[in-house]
């Protein structure tokens, strides 16, 4: 097999485990949504509150932001950088199961205990049942990254990230073409903490305004 057709074989595997992982994510959201923003599915939920609550109350919003930036890259799927963007959306892969993983294991524990077993009703059958079907998709992603042919060397050498893809894809939208720039991805490299930070409280403070509101 020559190395074109060995790296061809490894992209096609890393899809196939990163549409996979999109997938478990997708099924993850709609059981913590429903788990966490129905009061009436809530209230029956036996990982409605903390020990068991601390995990979703955080992967219920990451989960989604993470999974929703790789399928924003899957558009510079066929871009140049292909070992590189497959190398790097399979790690974010790994880290969206490692989150779904925490979380599945202290729902399970919340179930396992009987937390808030004298309002389990047939909301709570569902909701179980979702743990079911999510923990069977998230182990067929696993398998499949574990799959995932790694590249040898280190970070250090790729040549293309996540910014230069956002800049591809900006590229073939006309009116972000000239607003999102190389320039524009090698300021925020520059500043990488600060932007982070910077991104992270305006999520917190809109994530913290919503549940202020919803919660009245």
């Amino acid at each position: 097999m020559t190395a074109v057709e060995n790296r061809d074989e490894a992209g096609h595997a890393a899809l196939t485990a990163i549409w996979a992982t999109l997938g478990a994510a997708g099924l993850f959201e709609a059981l913590s949504a429903l788990g966490t923003q129905v009061r009436t599915v809530r209230a029956t939920s036996p990982w409605q509150d903390d020990p068991y609550n601390v995990a979703v109350s955080f992967t219920v919003f990451a989960v989604p932001r993470l999974a929703g930036v790789i399928a924003v890259r899957m558009f510079a799927w066929r871009a140049p950088g292909g070992p590189d963007r497959a190398h790097q959306m399979v790690r974010a892969a790994w880290v969206v199961i490692a989150l779904m993983g925490a979380t599945l294991v202290a729902e399970w524990a919340g179930v396992i205990v009987g937390a808030h077993a004298s309002a389990w009703n047939r909301w709570t059958a569902v909701l179980v049942a979702g743990l079911v079907v999510t923990c069977a998709a998230a182990l067929v992603a696993t398998v499949l990254l574990a799959r995932c042919r790694r590249p040898r060397g280190s970070s250090a050498r790729w040549r293309y990230d996540w910014l230069s893809d956002l800049v591809w894809i900006c590229g073939r939208i006309p009116v972000l073409r000239r607003r999102v720039t190389d320039g524009h991805a090698a300021w925020v490299r520059r500043h990488t903490t600060g932007v982070f930070a910077g991104l992270s409280a305006l999520v917190a403070v809109g994530v913290v305004g919503a549940l202020a509101i919803g919660e009245g």
